[in-house]
């Protein structure tokens, strides 16, 4: 079967590496705005930094958009 061994080949493990680099990096950024919006006065909605963190390095890009949809709209 082709794909038996697909993960072990090069690419497999490239596209892990790449994946977790993408999960971090995003993280790490939601973090770091995260802490400049509390410095700022501002309120972080739904969850504290730490959690959007580690909500960010499980899931990577949809909770990442969704850290800037819920934070990154002026309120009323």
């Amino acid at each position: 079967m082709v794909l038996e061994h697909s993960f072990t080949s090069g690419l497999g493990i490239f596209y892990l590496l790449l994946t977790a680099t993408v999960h971090v990096v995003l993280a790490i950024a939601v973090y770091s705005n995260a802490l400049a919006t509390r410095r700022a006065g501002k309120d972080i909605y739904l969850l504290n930094g730490f959690f959007w963190f580690v909500l960010t390095l499980v899931s990577g890009i949809p909770s990442a958009a969704l850290y800037w949809f819920v934070n990154k709209f002026e309120r009323a």
